[in-house]
């Protein structure tokens, strides 16, 4: 989805940029980074789902990552942080329509507003099979069934990205 992303955020003309994509598609992870605290005290996904899968939690990075990209590039503070929340709340939004087998059900979207969790009654996404244990945690990613989770989600996105494509081509032949 971050590649997406990053597709829709360039100009007609801009070339790509190897560093601008993994800019988006690290922001389109970001929200996992809350596996981190987990492991290290052993169980890494004991605050999975929780204050990193939250609005605030994307507007807060994304204005940071805008910032910076009006430091560095000159870019409107606005337009960037727009689109790296864009960016940010894509994972959150897929992981609402994913499957999630692990209690609490869904995601604190509203954190710190409420504690709720939220989960779509439907997914479109498989769930990603994940040990609790720290030991055996990095192993565990690599499974047949994560594969084919992964595979899905390549082939949902690819169309979209395809499309992405198709409407940037065909404006730049068009100026």
């Amino acid at each position: 989805m971050g590649t997406i992303l990053y597709n829709s955020s360039r100009g007609r003309n801009d070339s790509l940029s190897w560093i601008e994509l993994m800019l988006f598609v690290i922001l389109a992870n970001f929200a996992d980074t809350d596996y981190i605290p987990g492991y290290f005290i052993g169980n890494p996904n004991l605050f999975h789902h929780g204050m990193t899968h939250s609005f605030v939690f994307g507007i807060i990075v994304s204005s940071i990552v805008g910032l910076l990209y009006y430091a560095i590039k000159r870019e409107s503070f606005f337009k960037m942080s727009i689109f790296m929340f864009l960016t940010y709340s894509s994972h959150l939004i897929m992981d609402y329509f994913g499957k999630d087998t692990r209690f609490p059900f869904g995601e604190q979207l509203f954190w710190p507003i409420s504690d709720e969790y939220f989960l779509s009654s439907f997914y479109i996404f498989n769930d990603v099979h994940k040990a609790s244990s720290s030991d055996i945690f990095f192993q565990s990613l690599f499974s047949w069934h994560n594969l084919a989770t992964i595979i899905q989600e390549i082939l949902i996105l690819t169309p979209i990205l395809i499309l992405i494509e198709y409407i940037r081509k065909t404006k730049r032949r068009s100026s």
